[in-house]
């Protein structure tokens, strides 16, 4: 007597054991990337991501296969139950996370204790997943960004080896009646003096103190200069401005409060 196996049934146990199968392949390159880093005295970090990069190509492997076996399923009567389990597995959001974060292992745009700006967030990396990457803010809060808006915003990385963070401020205001050439001449000044004081300002390219615009009770200058690491940025702003302010107070330049001219009519 010849034992009849449903088709369905069969399908889900061959999928069953493949999923066994390549989590012990995972498992074992595992421990051959973790050797390897031993060995090679590699810092944790870059071994995390190259441990992320063994999950991520097992990972695709195993849903490729995974879906070539089990494509005769779909013809099949299934479950409403392993019917709404594919469609989870294979939602437009986790599958645009998952490459998305190939995207990210392959190609570095960052890596992990890099300070990244990507749309409404900023902060250091503290981990790179396949699903989504984990950051901490200046507020020492952790977010978990889906890897899928990487792909769809603009990164920002600035940690790169030579890169320069400009910093602008534009809402330093003076008096009409002030004297724009000393005003500006004493915003140089602070800014090179500033930079021999602070490592982390730099000399180079010079910073720049020019006129904004005409506003309707000040005149707006436009003050940038560079530093090093943008984690310092809102410090050296802040001293910035403390000392154009004495600077100012110092030198009769006059910081003007919003006012208007009514006329009335006789």
């Amino acid at each position: 007597m010849q034992l009849q196996v449903d088709p369905v049934v069969l399908r889900i146990i061959e999928v069953a054991v493949l999923a066994v199968v390549f989590f012990i392949i995972y498992l074992y390159a595992l421990s051959k990337v973790k050797a390897y880093a031993r060995e090679n005295d590699i810092p944790l970090q870059k071994a995390r991501s190259l441990m992320n990069t063994a999950k991520a190509i097992v990972l695709a492997l195993f849903i490729f296969v995974a879906l070539h076996i089990g494509g005769a399923i779909t013809n099949l009567a299934l479950s409403t139950s392993i019917i709404g389990a594919v469609l989870i597995l294979v939602s437009q959001s986790f599958l645009s996370s998952f490459v998305s974060g190939i995207y990210i292992v392959a190609s570095k745009p960052f890596t992990y204790g890099d300070r990244i700006e990507v749309g409404e967030y900023i902060g250091d990396v503290q981990d790179i997943g396949i699903i989504n990457t984990k950051i901490k803010t200046p507020n020492n809060e952790i977010i978990a960004i889906p890897n899928s808006i990487f792909l769809s915003k603009e990164i920002k990385n600035y940690d790169i080896f030579g890169s320069e963070v400009v910093v602008e401020l534009e809402d330093i205001s003076i008096s009409y009646d002030s004297d724009l050439k000393k005003a500006k001449a004493l915003i140089l000044d602070i800014l090179k003096s500033h930079a021999k004081e602070n490592p982390h300002m730099l000399r180079e390219p010079e910073p720049r103190a020019t006129t904004g615009k005409f506003g309707d009770s000040a005149i707006l200058l436009k003050v940038k200069f560079y530093i090093d690491d943008v984690r310092v940025r809102g410090i050296i702003s802040s001293e910035i401005r403390d000392r154009i302010k004495s600077a100012f107070d110092a030198n009769g330049i006059e910081i003007p409060l919003p006012h208007r001219v009514v006329y009335m009519k006789k």
